[in-house]
């Protein structure tokens, strides 16, 4: 599944040594998380990326299959990749819930209202 056949814009887009994930047009639906998930494991494979942000919507819905979905792929993913640290961007307590699904082995995992702040903190060493 490409971006071509999901019914939402998203972007990865690499600041320094942090890929952000913008999806801030996905509803939730696990269904079409394929095509940028598939993206994000390619591009947080790179060994220049040592964490990553990822911006979530106001719309999205946070049902239990969205959550089951992070809690078996998001953290095996950034442990898979690499990654160190890992944030979670959304307007209110939705980045906080998302974030409480997903376990990791090392990965230090933080919630941000603000994508700088969230990028900022990604980069600290």
């Amino acid at each position: 599944m490409s971006q071509a056949t999901v019914p939402f814009d998203y972007s990865h887009e690499v600041e320094g040594t942090v890929l952000v994930q913008d999806i801030t047009e996905w509803d939730g639906n696990p269904e079409h998380t394929a095509a940028f998930e598939s993206e994000w494991k390619e591009r947080a494979k790179s060994p220049r990326i040592s964490a990553a942000v990822t911006q979530f919507g106001p719309d999205i819905n946070l049902g239990f299959e969205t959550q089951d979905h992070f809690a078996e792929v998001w953290g095996p993913a950034a442990d898979n990749a690499g990654i160190e640290r890992l944030a979670f961007v959304s307007d209110g307590i939705k980045a906080r819930a998302i974030s409480a699904n997903v376990e990791t082995r090392d990965v230090d995992i933080r919630v941000f209202n603000d994508v700088a702040e969230a990028i900022e903190w990604a980069q600290e060493r």
